[in-house]
């Protein structure tokens, strides 16, 4: 799981963002999967009451991927939100497949979402406004 966190690190600081203007839309969908991720985290004892968040930060990241998609110069962003989609993806199909999670899965998911969410704000704020 560390090399996970390791490696998509260096993939999403390896992308500057330099090129494209701060887009609020695109910061605020980050901002508001990492809060759901925060929030959700302490819940992870309680299957039935983290599903339906799961399945909306999913929702949230996939409408994120598809706004930054089309975007002029704004291909780290996308490649970003996309790296992002990889780690939800699977807790996505968990929570679908099985009737208990256990904690120590949701927590690190949630860990890696935040710790995701949170690089991609700080590459956003480089950015000109």
């Amino acid at each position: 799981m560390k090399n996970l966190n390791l490696l998509i690190a260096s993939l999403l600081l390896s992308g500057c963002i330099f090129t494209a203007k701060f887009d609020s839309v695109e910061y605020s969908y980050v901002s508001q999967i990492k809060t759901l991720s925060q929030v959700t985290r302490s819940q992870c004892t309680n299957t039935a009451q983290v599903k339906p968040r799961v399945l909306q930060i999913y929702e949230l990241n996939l409408s994120l991927v598809n706004y930054s998609e089309y975007l002029p110069n704004n291909g780290p962003t996308h490649k970003m939100a996309k790296e992002l989609l990889n780690i939800v993806e699977p807790m996505k199909a968990r929570y679908s497949e099985h009737a208990q999670v256990s904690k120590s899965y949701c927590e690190l998911k949630f860990d890696n979402i935040e710790e995701s969410a949170t690089i991609m704000q700080q590459s956003m704020n480089k950015r000109s406004r």
